[in-house]
């Protein structure tokens, strides 16, 4: 290896690492969206919709946030 060898490496890894993180981002959004599209389609209340997000993503955060602020 180069003198930059392993600099180069991690920096190869790291940017591995946020590829993966983004293409998951972009699952996750796309995820969403079919599942509001066919909610919707199925005559889903918006603001019901709305609530049920919410409500979803307290239940799934307050574990992290009660051990992460500790």
């Amino acid at each position: 290896m180069q003198n930059g060898g392993v600099n180069d490496l991690l920096s190869d890894l790291e940017t591995k690492e946020t590829m993966k993180f983004a293409v998951g981002e972009w699952m996750q959004v796309s995820g969403a969206s079919i599942t509001m599209k066919i909610g919707f389609a199925n005559g889903l209340n918006q603001l019901v919709f709305v609530v049920y997000r919410h409500l979803i993503s307290t239940i799934l955060f307050c574990p992290f946030a009660f051990v992460f602020e500790r």
